[in-house]
């Protein structure tokens, strides 16, 4: 089995309707904005283990620079006219606690202050800003977490968005490849090597852009079943046992999903239509 059916909503039997997407888009993106209080509250599943806190997150992944990141994106493709200025909760939240202090999260582009300073450099330029942005982005040079959440690769994608030169930064990752094409991870004192873009080798290649073999690595740790592919979390363990609840990840940060979606540019024909179907 390469995905948990209880795990997915089934597939409607209706026609795709360009108009009712952009309705329910456009109401959603009217309760998110009546929902704005400084912030937004976690969605009830996110609020479990670590995060069970009430803190009303700051951050590019979990947090409000996300949210604000996404509406911004929205309106510039003509959904909707935002009714609210967020840079003054973006600068807010820049010189506010980090969500997550004990993990070393100020250079982090999902969960610390380089993802919050990257939307409110696109929102509101600044050279103070930049300044700020490069320090945190050159520190990252050499993170050993090799992710895009934590590490380098996050940081790079940071960098070259606004023009810096990321070049060590490149190289070093380029040097981190293991013989075997993939990267190891070190997060939460563990050592790890994961396939995914949020954690692992998709990530890396998407910063990198010009890594050699990337279908013929990916074919060796897949799973495959009557001609389709799936690929656990980590490497080493199978789609079922990678996970706590013992659920197939079918999603971007891990599973097929996110390989084809970060990756196809990458992916021979053969293997991203295996991977997609």
């Amino acid at each position: 089995m390469l995905f948990s059916p209880e795990a997915h909503e089934a597939l409607a039997d209706e026609p795709w309707n360009a108009e009712r997407a952009r309705r329910a888009i456009t109401s959603i993106i009217a309760d998110a904005e009546r929902a704005f209080d400084d912030g937004w509250p976690l969605h009830p599943h996110d609020e479990e283990g670590e995060n069970d806190t009430g803190a009303r997150f700051r951050t590019l992944h979990i947090g409000g620079a996300g949210v604000v990141d996404a509406l911004h994106r929205l309106a510039r493709r003509g959904f909707v006219e935002l009714r609210r200025d967020y840079v003054p909760y973006l600068e807010r939240s820049v010189e506010a606690q980090p969500d997550f202090p004990d993990e070393d999260a100020e250079r982090s582009l999902w969960m610390g202050e380089t993802g919050i300073r990257l939307v409110l450099q696109r929102l509101a330029p600044s050279r103070a800003n930049l300044e700020r942005l490069w320090e945190l982005i050159a520190a990252n040079e050499r993170d050993e977490r090799c992710d895009l959440m934590w590490g380098s690769p996050g940081t790079i994608l940071a960098g070259r968005e606004l023009g810096l030169d990321v070049t060590a930064s490149i190289e070093w990752l380029h040097g981190r490849r293991d013989m075997d094409g993939l990267w190891t991870q070190q997060l939460s004192g563990r050592s790890d090597r994961l396939l995914g873009p949020a954690h692992g080798f998709a990530g890396c290649v998407l910063t990198l852009g010009d890594v050699a073999a990337v279908s013929e690595t990916l074919e060796r740790f897949a799973v495959e079943e009557d001609g389709l592919v799936n690929w656990p979390p980590l490497v080493g363990k199978g789609l079922v046992d990678a996970n706590r609840d013992r659920k197939i990840r079918t999603q971007w940060c891990h599973g097929a999903p996110g390989i084809v979606a970060t990756l196809a540019r990458f992916l021979d024909e053969n293997l991203q239509s295996r991977a997609a179907s």
